[in-house]
């Protein structure tokens, strides 16, 4: 490992090269990857900006309690051991997989590649730069916002479907079965609610052929009309187009201000967020008593080393400096291993808004299903090769 370096502009391994010559291009791509790891240029995609204030990022290691007050998630070795207050005296665990890192090769230039370089005076430098500020874009607007949305759909990164459709299981062994909002378990053992239902789905569908306020109302009353609900309110997340649509169904509300998330509009008992990135047929609601830390909706596991986490570069060569392109060949671009967990399974739900696949129980029925794992395939490919 003593050849090894690593960059991430944070925590770093190994010894980190000075740049020579005074070379601009040269320097901005260190430049770059410590952008890529800050929150400022994060948050300048709309899906981070709202997601990533809900999320705790907490090490991967034996016995490493979570902030999650209902839940009292703990990691350990192969999986996540729950104990909490609405299980009463149940302990079991959430199973869990590290992920595999992703690698990117930005440096690779063979010795041909460099010598018509220099005969046609080609600038590798800003050619480097140029790749890795695409790879800046992927990483922050694809990769880390489309994780997190990913998470809240299907309850894990780690999973490309929503959670299978339960038949009313009872107890810890409902609610643990998977990551992800419930779907068909039955809470009776802690939960209690307005309307003294506690068998859940909170994957929904519109009713009748075209959606109503009632879907909406119905929808906002799942995650409010419980004991488990922060009484903070309800977000709403969707395709700016969608929640214009919303607007001129609720009678075009006034717009009112939010400090997390800048200008929101107001209807139905919920604030929304016109959201890029969301797919106009769906709807998120989410219990905005996420946003204030102590509870956060996702867990990002991590690893323990600091130096490995986020996006870095890493290369084998044990350089004191920088001098030119040569120096850097062979050096990867990666992300290094992560997941996120959605463990709060009555904090959300996800609507289905469109024509024609509506259904009388209003929950989601077999196509509703496709078109929403359909949809997290899509943003897989964003950035997965």
């Amino acid at each position: 490992m003593a050849d090894l370096s690593i960059f991430t502009g944070r925590q770093n391994i190994g010894d980190i090269p000075n740049v020579l010559y005074g070379n601009e291009s040269f320097k901005d791509i260190f430049g770059e990857i410590i952008a890529s790891n800050s929150q400022a240029v994060q948050f300048t995609n709309e899906i981070n900006a709202v997601l990533a204030p809900m999320e705790v990022e907490v090490p991967r290691k034996n016995n490493s309690p979570l902030p999650v007050k209902v839940h009292n998630v703990k990691f350990a070795e192969g999986g996540v051991q729950t104990s909490a207050k609405e299980f009463r005296p149940y302990m079991d665990k959430f199973d869990m997989t590290k992920s595999q890192g992703k690698n990117v090769m930005v440096v690779q230039f063979d010795d041909e590649t460099i010598l018509e370089a220099r005969n046609n005076k080609v600038d590798l430098d800003m050619q480097v730069l140029e790749n890795i500020r695409e790879i800046r874009g992927v990483y922050v607007n694809k990769y880390l916002a489309f994780s997190r949305l990913k998470a809240v759909i299907t309850g894990t990164t780690l999973s490309d479907t929503i959670p299978t459709l339960d038949s009313g299981t009872t107890g810890l062994a409902g609610y643990k079965r998977a990551f992800g909002f419930a779907r068909g378990e039955d809470y009776s053992d802690f939960l209690t609610t307005a309307d003294g239902v506690t068998t859940r789905n909170h994957y929904r569908t519109i009713k009748g052929s075209t959606w109503t306020t009632t879907d909406i109302t119905d929808a906002i009353d799942l995650v409010i009309n419980t004991n488990v609900y922060s009484g903070q309110g309800v977000i709403v997340l969707g395709n700016p187009r969608t929640v214009q649509a919303v607007a001129s169904l609720a009678n075009a509300p006034e717009n009112k201000d939010i400090e997390i998330f800048g200008r929101v509009t107001s209807a139905l008992g919920a604030d929304w967020k016109q959201v890029n990135g969301m797919h106009p047929d769906f709807l998120i609601f989410l219990d905005k008593g996420y946003l204030n830390g102590s509870s956060p909706l996702l867990v990002r596991g991590v690893e323990v080393d600091e130096a490995q986490r986020g996006l870095g570069m890493m290369y084998k060569n044990d350089l004191k400096a920088f001098k030119s392109i040569v120096d850097m060949n062979g050096a990867k671009f990666r992300i290094f291993p992560e997941e996120w967990y959605m463990t709060y399974r009555l904090s959300g739900v996800i609507l289905d808004t469109k024509a024609g696949r509506g259904h009388a129980s209003g929950t989601m029925q077999a196509d509703s299903v496709t078109a929403l794992e359909n949809w997290v395939a899509v943003l897989n490919s964003y950035w997965k090769a």
